[in-house]
């Protein structure tokens, strides 16, 4: 059984950190030497290093005979308490009676750093003029310490004026920031007005992003007016960097979508391709997916202080397993580009799938939202997608009509010449007439009881409802033109033949309406009546 304990540690001179390592050169057993020490050795080298450390601390401090006195009872204090510290942390790392020299150097090298800094907080405020921070003493607890040193923070070493410095510094900086948001605003209305949108949006895109710098600015400035524990004043200056990264990142996601717009202008302008609003969307979330990656970075390599490295190696290893885990979502990303490459629909246009109608809201990377008619949100896989077939009823350049009228049996020519001529003239020129698009008016037919005309035309936008407001308009002016020229619209009769006993044929043609109407329209689609 071991009776000494294996060691492990050389403190080598260095004036800042003297460093633990492990000694070999006996042997105890197989092919590894080590060296054996006693723990009382490992004590006295851990005060020797530490005298010569806080030595060289006091040497550089610039004390008066007073000054020296007190720091001297400063260091044996600190001296006296981390050998404690020390021989207590000894005896818990030894639990089987072996020292590991990986486990020895952390603990020891951070309670050494720990009583270092101590040391010189203290010496740096007894040259100052001000009683030492308190030190946390064996066995103190972490709120104990903390609370006093939040006391001596707040009200000792900290005086009204250094307050009041903080106060002003971050007044000052709110009144800053407030002024150059307005400034911000005013300028990008009057580049708004100026027709410089690009401009105007991304002045706008900074109004934020300013205020966060400024104000972050203004708690840097008015922290550096007072005394702040060390660990405190890292994790403060950390923060500081957290909103300038923030304010950074808030400015780009804010301006994806102007940039995004820019690189489509400079795509149309370069290549004269057509490139639709949802392309534009999509690059914006691209773009902004890119820039929540980076700020992620920055942040774990900028205020966590971590390793950078390790982090890629393992997103790489992770990529890899999501591909085979997320195959249907890589599809669906896959058929979104090939939505966005053939341009079938676009966002807004009312479309039938799957004998529905509705409207395109969002086509996104995964999925594409469809809106029906009666309010139904339907989400549908884009891997689904390019696969089925859809109706882009919103493509369409135009919306035809297609009817007709019925004259009676007992019009004579010249009416019905008549009446040809007044559809045309009133289809001759209206308003929603596309160009290349002339009506047709003809005499289509003889039917079961009526003479049959057939008119056709076009109406521009393919607005359902401004359609039907204009088809409104016309069937009243074609009723009050026929009505003045005295055309009779036919409607469904039929005639009985009766016969009587001296054998002739008495004709008793009795005209009965139908409940079917006059006439019967034929839209380019058959439920658009639903397009509401």
């Amino acid at each position: 059984m071991l009776t000494r304990l294996l060691l492990i540690i050389v403190l080598t001179g260095l004036p800042v950190s003297p460093v633990l390592a492990q000694v070999s050169f006996g042997a105890t057993g197989g092919n590894t030497t080590t060296t054996l020490v006693e723990e009382q050795r490992v004590l006295d080298n851990l005060r020797s290093a530490f005298i010569t450390q806080t030595g060289n601390l006091y040497v550089s401090s610039d004390l008066d005979a007073e000054q020296q006195e007190q720091a001297r009872r400063v260091i044996r204090d600190a001296q006296r308490n981390f050998i404690q510290e020390a021989r207590l942390t000894l005896n818990e790392l030894k639990g089987d009676g072996v020292l590991a020299a990986d486990e020895v150097t952390d603990a020891i090298g951070e309670l050494r750093d720990n009583y270092i800094e101590q040391v010189d907080r203290a010496l740096d405020a007894i040259a100052n003029g001000y009683p030492p921070p308190p030190v946390r003493e064996p066995g103190m607890s972490g709120r104990d310490y903390a609370s006093a040193m939040a006391s001596y923070t707040l009200q000792t070493r900290n005086d009204a004026r250094d307050w009041l410095m903080v106060i002003s510094a971050i007044g000052g900086g709110l009144l800053l920031a407030w002024f150059a948001s307005l400034g911000l605003r005013r300028t990008a209305s009057a580049l708004r007005d100026r027709r410089h949108r690009w401009s105007a949006e991304l002045t706008e895109a900074l109004i934020g992003p300013v205020y966060m710098v400024l104000l972050a600015l203004a708690l840097r400035t008015g922290f550096d007016w007072l005394w702040i524990p060390g660990i405190a004043d890292d994790w403060i200056g950390r923060m500081v960097n957290v909103v300038w990264i923030g304010a950074l990142f808030w400015f780009v996601w804010r301006a994806c979508e102007v940039i995004a717009q820019g690189l489509a202008w400079l795509i149309r302008k370069t290549y004269h391709a057509a490139l639709d609003d949802h392309i534009v969307l999509v690059v914006s979330r691209a773009l902004r997916v890119i820039a929540l990656a980076l700020f992620v970075l920055f942040i774990v390599n900028g205020v966590m202080d971590s390793d950078l490295t390790g982090l890629i190696a393992g997103l790489g290893v992770l990529g890899v397993v999501l591909s085979f885990l997320m195959r249907g979502t890589i599809e669906n990303i896959a058929a979104s580009f090939t939505i966005f490459g053939d341009k079938p629909f676009r966002v807004g246009d009312l479309v039938i799938y799957e004998e529905r109608w509705g409207r395109i809201e969002d086509i996104g990377f995964r999925s594409t939202r469809f809106r029906t008619l009666d309010g139904h949100l339907i989400t549908i896989p884009n891997s689904k997608l390019v696969d089925d077939a859809i109706h882009n009823v919103g493509a369409r350049p135009s919306i035809r009509r297609r009817f007709r009228i019925g004259l009676t049996y007992d019009t004579p020519p010249e009416k019905i010449e008549e009446a040809l001529s007044i559809l045309r003239e009133l289809l001759s020129d209206y308003e929603g007439k596309p160009e290349n698009s002339d009506a047709h008016v003809v005499f289509e037919s003889y039917g079961d009881y009526a003479l049959n005309l057939l008119v056709q035309y076009y109406y521009e936008p393919a607005s359902y409802w401004k359609a039907l407001e204009f088809d409104t308009e016309l069937n009243l002016e074609i009723k009050r033109r026929f009505a003045d020229a005295d055309i009779a619209f036919a409607f469904p009769t039929q005639t009985l033949h009766l016969h009587d006993p001296d054998g002739a044929f008495a004709d008793n043609a009795e005209r009965q309406p139908s409940s079917e109407g006059m006439a019967s329209d034929e839209q380019a689609t058959t439920n658009e009546s639903e397009a509401a």
